[in-house]
């Protein structure tokens, strides 16, 4: 999370893999963005089939900052020797709605936990890495409605306001979606209730 702006965080810019290698063994890391539960048994299951022969898939997720849902699993490693430091590449980059998911292939030599532990965080480090990240916000939606000849007045005030356009219907009574910063959220309906050329739509 953003120190300056709590409203801001990081997620992923797209899917990343990466690869480390020690002693014959090999650690597959792949990142996904998601967003539920659903999302990540999907991903689970899409890995686990791709590398059906492998010992173990191992992981990490965190959902949406404002939960704070988040998991780790081992998967048979020795505790704390792959989910944690997964997890702990998640909490440095401090990516949110995202799974890190590390595949191994044993390769006859054990590599005790410390050298799990290193192999772990760099497989998804790299898959984090390669990803990429990107800033989101936590936002609220405020749907408002307005007559069309209030048209121009209400896209001076959203370019005023710089508040993000969500869907939209041009009739005789107009409505448009808002994406509205949390920390603002009060403050703009307020300021939307005071307004003559336009209304909030109560849910």
């Amino acid at each position: 999370m953003q120190d300056n702006n709590p409203d801001l965080y990081f997620v992923p810019k797209g899917t990343g893999e990466g690869l480390y290698k020690e002693k014959g063994s090999k650690f597959y890391g792949y990142l996904f963005s998601v967003g539920s539960e659903a999302d990540v048994e999907s991903r689970l299951s899409e890995i686990r089939s791709l590398h059906s022969s492998a010992r173990h898939h191992c992981y990490a997720y965190r959902l949406d900052p404002e939960s704070g849902d988040y998991r780790i699993n081992d998967d048979g490693e020795p505790s704390g020797s792959a989910g944690k430091p997964i997890y702990g590449q998640l909490l440095s980059s401090d990516l949110y709605e995202c799974i890190v998911i590390v595949v191994r292939y044993f390769g006859g030599v054990k590599l005790g936990v410390g050298g799990l532990i290193t192999a772990y965080k760099e497989a998804a480090r790299e898959a984090i890495e390669n990803a990429g990240t990107k800033q989101s916000t936590i936002s609220r939606k405020i749907l408002v409605r307005y007559g069309y000849e209030h048209t121009s007045e209400v896209n001076k005030w959203v370019h005023h306001r710089r508040l993000d356009r969500g869907k939209e219907t041009f009739e005789k009574d107009c409505t448009l979606e808002l994406d509205v910063p949390r920390t603002l959220y009060k403050e703009l309906v307020k300021e939307i209730d005071q307004l003559v050329f336009i209304e909030r739509v109560m849910d």
